[in-house]
């Protein structure tokens, strides 16, 4: 008799939890520039919440990543990037960007 209820009761668990990690913590929004002046845009790749991912333009060696919660749509984080020897170097960003 115990059985079925343990059934019932792991199969609750695995859709809780598929449900609530279904979905990402955080859209992340790539804008990539012509050069390190972050002034020139030339294309951007968003990564939505849902799984999604947008994008148009080009990429290049320097990026601003800004990070929104996917729970509150909260802007959290705002950053300026450079790639240097194939990796991503988070770098000061310019005044006003």
């Amino acid at each position: 008799m115990r059985k079925p209820w343990r059934f019932a009761f792991v199969a609750l668990l695995v859709f809780l939890t598929s449900a609530s990690f279904g979905q990402l913590a955080f859209e992340v929004d790539f804008t990539y520039y012509s050069d390190g002046t972050f002034t020139t845009l030339v294309g951007d790749e968003d990564h939505a919440c849902d799984g999604n991912v947008y994008s148009w333009g080009s990429t290049s060696d320097w990026r601003i990543r800004d990070r929104y919660s996917c729970l509150s749509v909260e802007h959290v984080s705002h950053g300026c990037f450079e790639l240097i020897d194939g990796s991503w170097t988070s770098i000061p960003c310019p005044p006003g960007v």
